[in-house]
């Protein structure tokens, strides 16, 4: 995503398929990112997890330290996986589960995310590791390189609860995988 600026000034921001929006536009279009995975609170049980759900989760096993579901997330698909130490929520992950047209929408989805995630909770730490530069100096191309596993891409958040991880690298050597990773906040003492 970048931006540039009219001839009469304004601002608009481009994506990488093409499109773009005024950038006044882009902020009130935004979904939000809550500063805990799905707005549970950090050292809940299961049960609790199971109550604040809407669904009935995807997997059943009782001894299982995981929860699955399927939830809506920026308008797409996603699996929620809640994870329990000692039946204590420790952290949560969403993974894209919908097909996403091509690489580009992928890194779309991406920065869509990443400004929200700044909007929310102010300037993360990002990161992008090149295992072949052949696309570094070429953004067009960079949803390319993260299918081909030339790039992996992360941005850090951090909330007053949380740790947010906004992560997009090449899946299984098909599709390219997408996630958002919470755990809780690390606290100082």
């Amino acid at each position: 995503m970048m931006r540039a600026t009219t001839e009469d000034g304004r601002q608009v921001v481009l994506f990488p398929t093409g499109e773009w929006v005024w950038e006044d536009e882009s902020r009130v279009a935004t979904p939000s990112v809550p500063s805990l995975f799905r707005s549970v609170p950090w050292g809940v049980s299961k049960d609790e997890v199971q109550r604040r759900e809407v669904r009935e989760p995807l997997t059943a096993d009782s001894g299982s330290d995981e929860l699955h579901f399927e939830v809506r997330f920026f308008g797409q698909r996603w699996l929620a996986r809640y994870s329990f130490f000692k039946n204590t929520l420790e952290k949560g992950e969403l993974l894209l589960v919908d097909e996403l047209p091509d690489e580009d929408a992928n890194v779309e989805l991406f920065q869509r995310i990443k400004v929200a995630c700044e909007a929310q909770f102010g300037e993360g730490q990002e990161k992008q590791i090149w295992s072949n530069d052949l696309f570094e100096d070429d953004p067009e191309s960079w949803g390319l390189a993260v299918g081909l596993g030339h790039m992996t891409w992360h941005a850090v958040f951090r909330s007053s609860d949380s740790r947010i991880e906004i992560l997009l690298n090449e899946g299984d050597g098909v599709d390219m995988a997408l996630f958002v990773k919470y755990s809780p906040a690390v606290q100082s003492i």
